[in-house]
Formats: C-alpha cells, structure tokens, sequence
C-alpha cells in the first residue's frame, strides 16, 4: 500500500483551501490566463483528469460548524505525478506549452 501525502483540506461548496493553479507549479501565469483558466474549468473539474489523489472525507467529532458536512482532505498516492498531470490540463486548456 502506498504512503499519502496531504495536499490540503477544503469543501465542496468553498473548494480547496490552497490555490490548485499554483501548487501544481504553475506560479507564472498571468492574471488573464488565470481569468480565462477559471472559466473554463472549475478545480474540481480539473481533479476529473487526474489519478494520483484521492478526497478523504473529514471524520474528526470536532468539527461543528453545519456547513463541514461535504469536507474533505485533498491527498495524492504519488504527488509528483499529480502536479504533472494538472499541470498537463491546465496547459491543454490553457492553450500554452507545458513548462
């Protein structure tokens, strides 16, 4: 079985709590590739063309607000792997080279 790693934790409602676009080292576009990128693909839709996370579901007695029933922790079986593919989508949409 293969370690987790935790990438971040969210909601489905608010999404993740990190920026997606950036984690995946995309930290160089600009604010209309940015704009153009968010219409066209949600980053929970970008998630849909990837294999290397998973979403586990938040099971903690502690959280007590009424909105944290769709909460969940953002993890990936081989972290490399999934920045490269969301890297790869983002590109694809984006229209640009994969850097």
């Amino acid at each position: 079985m293969s370690k987790e790693f935790l990438i971040c934790s969210g909601t489905m409602m608010e999404g993740f709590s990190i920026d997606i676009v950036k984690y995946s080292g995309m930290k160089t576009l600009t604010v209309e590739q940015y704009d153009t990128l968010h219409d066209e693909i949600s980053d929970f839709e970008l998630l849909t063309y990837c294999e290397h996370y998973h979403l586990n579901p938040h099971e903690d007695q502690d959280v007590v607000a009424t909105d944290d029933g769709d909460f969940f922790y953002l993890v990936s079986d081989n972290e490399q792997a999934f920045k490269a593919e969301l890297r790869l989508k983002i590109c694809s949409v984006l229209g640009i080279s994969p850097t």
